[in-house]
């Protein structure tokens, strides 16, 4: 594991047991989303004059390692109850250690030493090759 990274877990869901379950991939994302994080704002505490808001997620024993993960009682459309391991795959994997964000955007910064020139020159040999080695996107302001 990098320096960058952590433990984190991973589930990686099933497409052949979702359509042999009927079940769609947004609401078993929306599901494990809600369950292990918690899903913000399901309601106003107080009123609205208050500012407190409430937050749903399962308690910290159902979600403590990764087999309690894997036993959580996910629900179909016909009422009925099965096992997450049923539907994915749950596994602890090298997740990133922070996710930087700007404006709103996830990205990753690079870090580096520049030894024996002048910064600019390495930063418009840098822009050089990326521009001919990576599509980007056209720039949106």
């Amino acid at each position: 594991m990098k320096s960058s990274e952590q433990p984190a877990i991973a589930i990686r869901p099933n497409r052949d047991a979702l359509a042999r379950w009927d079940m769609d991939l947004g609401s078993l994302q929306d599901y494990a989303e809600t369950a292990l994080s918690g899903h913000n704002r399901v309601g106003d505490v107080g009123g609205r004059e208050s500012g407190s808001t409430s937050r749903c997620a399962l308690p910290v024993a159902a979600r403590q390692s990764v087999d309690a993960i894997k036993n959580l009682r996910v629900p179909l459309k016909d009422g009925a109850l099965v096992p997450l391991k049923a539907l994915a795959d749950v596994a602890i994997d090298a997740g990133r250690a922070a996710i930087t964000r700007e404006s709103g955007k996830r990205y990753v910064g690079i870090r580096m030493n520049v030894r024996n020139r002048d910064l600019g020159s390495f930063v418009d040999e840098a822009r050089r090759r990326v521009a001919t080695a990576v599509a980007l996107p056209p720039a949106t302001s």
